[in-house]
């Protein structure tokens, strides 16, 4: 999969499963709130990520310091439906 958001989708959808901190990669704002260090290659792209955002109107700059982060790196993530978890 290529994001949490798909993640999401699928345990909406009836799965449960579990992933690693590798397989959020590909979403820069995602890593962040999961306290996932992308490679220094990589790191700008979260700063790249929220300006997109920031342009949409998604997310205002002031709201940053409010988005939800795990205090530490997780060593698997657990996805289900709502009343399973």
């Amino acid at each position: 999969m290529p994001s949490g958001c798909s993640f999401w989708r699928l345990a909406a959808n009836g799965r449960t499963f579990y992933t690693l901190p590798e397989h959020h990669f590909n979403c820069a704002l995602e890593a962040y709130t999961h306290n996932i260090s992308l490679s220094a290659d990589r790191e700008k792209e979260t700063e790249q990520t929220l300006a997109v955002m920031f342009e949409l109107g998604y997310v205002r700059p002031e709201e940053v310091p409010e988005i939800p982060r795990l205090a530490n790196r997780p060593k698997a993530i657990l996805y289900a439906p709502l009343g399973d978890a």
